[in-house]
C-alpha cells in the first residue's frame, strides 16, 4: 500500500499542472465529477443522497494515501485531511440538500 501512496504522490503535482487548479479546487472538481458520474451510472435522482457515496468514498480513499505518505515521514496533518475532505464533498451535498428542500416546490 504504501507504494500506491508513493505512486499518487508523484503523480499529484502532475494532474494539478495538467489541469492547471490548485489542490482545493482540483478535490472541488474531482467531488463533483464523482457525484455526476453516480448519477449518470445509477440513474437516481440528483436529490438522491446515495450518489453522494462514490465520492465520499473516494475521498477517504485519496486522504488514506496522503495518510500512508506523511506517516513514512512521521507527519500527521489532522484538519489537513479533513479540509479536503470536506472540500471534496461541499459542493454536491449542498446541491443534494437544495434539491431536497426544494423538491415539493415547483420550479421555474
Amino acid at each position: 500500500m504504501t507504494e500506491l501512496s508513493l505512486s499518487y504522490q508523484y503523480f499529484k503535482p502532475i494532474i494539478l499542472s495538467l489541469f492547471g487548479l490548485t489542490r482545493d479546487a482540483i478535490h472541488m472538481h474531482i467531488g463533483f465529477a464523482f457525484y455526476l458520474f453516480s448519477f449518470l451510472i445509477f440513474k437516481k435522482p440528483l436529490r438522491d443522497w446515495r450518489l453522494l457515496l462514490p465520492g465520499f468514498g473516494f475521498s477517504l480513499f485519496m486522504e488514506f494515501l496522503d495518510y500512508l505518505s506523511d506517516r513514512t515521514i512521521n507527519r500527521f496533518y489532522t484538519w489537513s485531511y479533513l479540509h479536503d475532505i470536506l472540500n471534496t464533498n461541499f459542493i454536491p451535498t449542498l446541491l443534494v440538500l437544495v434539491l431536497n428542500w426544494k423538491k415539493n416546490e415547483k420550479y421555474p
